[in-house]
Formats: C-alpha cells, structure tokens, sequence
C-alpha cells in the first residue's frame, strides 16, 4: 500500500502542475481559467491528504492491498499526462480537446485506484470521512461544469466507446465490499457486473444468469471459494473455464487444488496488468 500511496502523491502533484499550466494559456478565457485553477487547488490538496495517509498505514502494517501497481498500468496512467503537458507545451490543443483530454485523464484507472485508497483510508480512520467524501466529489465537479458551458454530453459521448451489441456478464464473489468495487470499476467497460459476498449468493445468482467470467476469493463466511467453486462446477460443467480465483492465503493445498483443475489464479496484492489481461482472456474464449 505504501508503493501505491507515493505514485498517487506523485500523480496528484504532476495533475495539480499540469491543470495549473493550462490555466496560464487560457486566460482570456475566465470561466474556463477559474475551472483550471479549481481543478489544480483540488489535486493539490489530494497530494496532500495522500501524503498524510502515509503515517495511517504504519499504524496498520498488517493493511493488505488488494493489487500492486505494475510498471505497464502506471506507464499507461502517466501517459495521458504526458501527452496532455505536451500538448500545453506545444499550444496545439483547442479549448474543446484539452476539456476531452482532461476528462480522459480523469476516467483512467487512475481515478480507480484513487477511489480504493480513499475507502481504504475511510474503512481505517474516521477523521477519513470528510477527505472522502470531498475527494469523490472532484469528478462531480468538472461535470457539473461541463455541463454549465453545455459541452457535458457532447465531450463525455466523444471519449466513451461504442456500445457492444451484447454485453457479458461478469461475477465478483468477495466478502470485501472495496475490493469488490475496485475490481468491478476495473472491469465496467468488459461487461455487465454483479457482485455477491460469498459462494451462497454467488450460486443463486448462476441460476438467472449466465457468468462469462467469474473472479472469485477464497476465504470467505457462509461459503468459501473452493466450495462454490465445486458445486458450480457440479451443477454447471461449462463454467469450470469461466473461474478466476484470487487470494491473500495461499496454502500449499490449494494451489495444488487450482494447477489441478487448470484454473487460473491470482495472488494479493494483485497487479491490474495481470488481472486485465487474464480476464480478457477469459472473456475471448468461446
């Protein structure tokens, strides 16, 4: 966790820099430079409260993340940073694109991450609270102004992908609601996603629906993962395929158990690279 909190410190400062630098070659513009330096005051006080989050996990070194962040995510991430500084620096953005590229930014993992951390911090410390909830309202705040300038749909439908004709279904099986948040904000643009919080609810569930992919944890009350994963297996034998399993304990016995099978799984922390691309996987069989 404390890998995580210093790359979203040190991408709270960069977005905080960069929002600052645009806010400088739009000043004919009030509104749009007053959203500028809203925006770039809003990172920086992130960076901020991320920084004083450090000192909270020393508190609790036992605090297991769900994922790592992986060099291939982060380089991603960065990017659109990179490209909207340098379309600042070179002066070839319009109003029009540097609102699209902000946005853009804005709805990257990066926000995913960020989003976990906070709830993460919120589950640990009270005085969390009020950072959450005005933290998770930064995006409601770049909406609300594209929506004032009357550019919110056009700009939001640019970015967004087309719609699939058939949209896959998806099953999280977690008794960690922010782990299955995460997982789910991760994997919203792959298919339609259900959570349940233990193999109980994750069978119900296989009654009504067909699951292209299942990501399961193993410990969990009422019914763990390996026991879902049987009856589902028993009741349903195509689903066999469709399983991910992740875990923060794995015993000997139960990697022997999955490498048996041929499922594939997933050690705590996690990183999102790896995660992504095994659920593609996935998701690309027939």
């Amino acid at each position: 966790m404390k890998e995580i909190l210093k790359w979203l410190r040190e991408v709270e400062e960069l977005a905080s820099e960069i929002y600052l630098q645009a806010s400088t070659q739009y000043e004919d513009d009030d509104q749009l430079t007053q959203f500028l330096q809203d925006i770039a005051e809003e990172e920086a006080w992130h960076y901020h409260v991320i920084g004083s989050a450090t000192s909270l996990f020393e508190e609790y070194p036992e605090t297991l993340s769900a994922i790592t962040l992986d060099e291939k995510t982060s380089s991603r991430i960065l990017n659109y940073f990179y490209e909207l500084r340098d379309g600042l620096t070179n002066k070839s953005f319009s109003q029009d694109e540097l609102l699209r590229r902000i946005v853009e930014v804005e709805m990257s993992e990066w926000n995913d991450i960020f989003i976990y951390v906070v709830n993460t911090l919120t589950a640990k410390k009270q005085e969390f609270r009020y950072p959450a909830i005005r933290m998770q309202s930064h995006l409601r705040n770049i909406s609300n102004y594209l929506d004032k300038i009357g550019r919110s749909k056009e700009i939001l439908s640019n970015i967004s992908t087309i719609p699939p004709v058939w949209v896959e279904k998806i099953l999280i099986v977690d008794d960690e609601p922010m782990i299955s948040r995460l997982i789910k904000s991760l994997l919203n643009r792959d298919g339609d996603v259900d959570i349940a919080e233990n193999g109980a609810e994750a069978l119900n569930l296989l009654k009504n629906k067909y699951y292209k992919l299942i990501i399961s944890d193993i410990e969990m009350p009422v019914m763990d993962g390996l026991s879902f994963y049987k009856e589902a297996k028993n009741n349903y034998p195509n689903l066999q395929e469709r399983f991910l399993f992740m875990t923060g304990n794995l015993t000997p016995e139960r990697q022997k158990f999955l490498e048996d099978e041929g499922v594939p799984f997933l050690t705590k922390p996690m990183e999102i690279a790896k995660l992504e691309d095994i659920c593609s996987k996935i998701l690309l069989k027939a």
